[in-house]
């Protein structure tokens, strides 16, 4: 038991570097989600190179790379001791050329422990490199209130516009879509909380209590959404994240609505078309 939890605290989410608990189930993720943004009758067709950027930079460190580039840094891709080590061994070869693709079908299948496992160690990897980003923001400039927000926020955002322009150069009108931070989903409203919450956490509790429980937290709702639908529908709309950011969304909303700030939406219905 005190292994598991070393594991889980001091091995992965408390760990001052950044450990293969998280770098491979990460590398695991990046490429499965990427793959399975194309038709598995045209997969085949995709190079190498492609599989391997696209899901590096799509899926994989695209937010590390804004972060970076935010904060004058060095990009993580020439300047990490490990991370292409592990990426290309378990991201682009085992998730898409294991022998008869037996990986990628464990990581489809419901409620696969490999499955489950990948999940987890996502949810960490991300949360924990929100609140990373959280305190170099922090570092590099303490007089600026908003940088450890803005570097945290960097990460989802950054990610998501590499994926938009990667879905912009494909041959398929059915992949252009709509920039994510433009309507914001699930993913990016996970964040925003994350980040809220951990921000008010580190101000009460400290860094070491904010960062374990809040990424705990983003375990949990991660791994009930993946794996509860399978085992009872309600466990589909269960987020209390996106609930959160839709509840302060709304009263927002319904203050900009009561004191008449900006253009009112049954003023606009009077206007006349030209």
């Amino acid at each position: 038991m005190q292994t598991i939890k070393w594991f889980v605290t001091d091995g992965s989410i408390l760990s001052p570097g950044y450990p293969a608990s998280i770098q491979i189930p990460h590398a695991m993720a990046a490429a499965w989600q990427f793959r399975k943004s194309f038709p598995e009758q045209t997969w085949s067709t995709v190079s190498v190179w492609y599989k391997l950027f696209g899901a590096y930079f799509c899926h994989g460190y695209g937010g590390s790379v804004v972060r970076d580039a935010l904060l004058s840094r060095p990009h993580t891709i020439v300047a990490h001791e490990t991370i292409l080590s592990y990426f290309l061994p378990f991201g682009l070869l085992l998730v898409n050329y294991s022998p008869h693709d037996l990986l990628y079908k464990c990581l489809e299948t419901n409620l696969h422990p490999l499955r489950l496992m990948m999940i987890a160690g996502e949810a960490v990897d991300a949360t924990t490199s929100v609140c990373g980003a959280y305190e170099l923001g922090l570092a590099r400039h303490p007089g600026a209130p908003f940088a450890p927000f803005v570097a945290g926020l960097s990460f989802p955002l950054g990610g998501s516009l590499f994926r938009w322009f990667e879905r912009r150069g494909r041959d398929d009108p059915e992949q252009i879509t709509t920039w994510e931070g433009a309507t914001p989903q699930g993913g990016l409203q996970f964040h925003i909380v994350s980040l809220i919450l951990y921000h008010y956490a580190r101000r009460w509790y400290g860094v070491r209590f904010a960062r374990l429980w809040v990424t705990l937290l983003s375990v949990v709702v991660k791994l009930v959404n993946d794996a509860g639908p399978s085992l009872n529908p309600i466990w589909s709309s269960w987020n209390p994240l996106r609930f959160a950011y839709d509840i302060v969304y709304k009263k927002l909303d319904g203050a900009r609505r009561a004191f008449k700030f900006g253009p009112q939406e049954e003023r606009l219905e009077r206007i006349p078309k030209v």
